[in-house]
């Protein structure tokens, strides 16, 4: 409990100090949305930097990614594996790029003793160090939705890969049952949003229940939006490509469609600005303050 009231108090104190320029009705309506909690100033998908973004008040929606552990818990991880750039071993060593760990064979209580936040990312040299531990989907949302003076929402990553079955994730049905039993106990469906690169789990969700909300990850060819969706199935709520395949065509494409358009991971102030001129419906970015200065 005192461990959670200091990573409260840090949190929230570290943006009531900054400067907020006033935005207008239509920023305020847009989905700024902090990647992995917004990794350019925190430990990525952190309960520190969660409650980071959850504190700056333009924030709409907490970037994250999911990964399963061996004996089953939805864990916060951008990789399969300990990532050998943030994480450091129990005994303090480093953990090796040609080792791989993969989460899904350790237990839980084995992963709680890796430490992500200590070591220096040349990447984000600004990043704020901090002694921190890979949490679980179910302690981040409670420490936000308590924590945080109004409803946030969640943009959930499945980590899957058809290649990785068994090896670094379960089957993709257990997969999905184990994030939305999770989401579902939490009340929060109505403010989630599963996205994907595999089409597999956006497939599933939409076949067991049309009213999640999903959206489709894209890298290569996101420029082709009706291969795209004929590729997927059925058309999602979000369309998520990365930010140097948006033209104004393909967000009035999108538009038309009455798709949603949040191109990822765009970390430069002119890049987001042009974006925003274009008409996409958010951002997704490491650096969350930049957002403050759009115009």
């Amino acid at each position: 409990m005192v461990k959670l009231f200091w990573i409260c108090i840090f949190s929230f104190t570290f943006f009531s100090c900054a400067q907020t320029k006033k935005m207008s009705k239509e920023l305020n309506s847009f989905d700024f949305q902090a990647h992995r909690g917004g990794r350019g100033d925190m430990p990525e998908n952190t309960i520190q930097s969660m409650l980071y973004a959850a504190s700056i008040p333009y924030i709409k929606t907490l970037e994250l990614d999911v990964v399963i552990s061996k004996d089953k818990k939805v864990i916060l991880s951008h990789d399969q594996v300990l990532n050998h750039q943030i994480t450091t071993k129990p005994n303090g060593e480093e953990v090796k790029l040609n080792e791989p760990i993969y989460l899904y064979q350790l237990n839980y209580d084995s992963i709680i003793k890796y430490d992500v936040g200590l070591k220096y990312l040349q990447s984000f040299p600004n990043q704020k160090k901090i002694a921190t531990t890979i949490p679980l989907l179910s302690e981040v949302i409670d420490v936000v939705e308590k924590g945080s003076n109004r409803k946030m929402r969640y943009n959930i990553e499945i980590k899957s890969n058809p290649k990785m079955d068994g090896l670094a994730t379960p089957e993709i049905e257990e997969f999905v049952t184990l994030v939305t039993d999770i989401i579902l106990s939490k009340g929060i469906k109505d403010r989630v949003i599963i996205q994907s690169f595999d089409v597999r789990p956006l497939r599933l969700l939409h076949q067991k229940d049309s009213t999640w909300q999903l959206s489709f990850l894209l890298d290569k060819g996101a420029e082709d939006l009706d291969k795209s969706i004929t590729y997927l199935g059925f058309t999602p709520t979000v369309y998520s490509p990365a930010h140097g395949n948006v033209s104004k065509n393909l967000v009035d494409k999108c538009h038309s469609k009455n798709i949603k358009i949040v191109p990822w991971t765009v970390n430069k102030l002119k890049d987001i600005q042009a974006l925003y001129n274009l008409g996409v419906d958010g951002i997704i970015s490491d650096y969350p303050l930049l957002f403050k200065s759009i115009k």
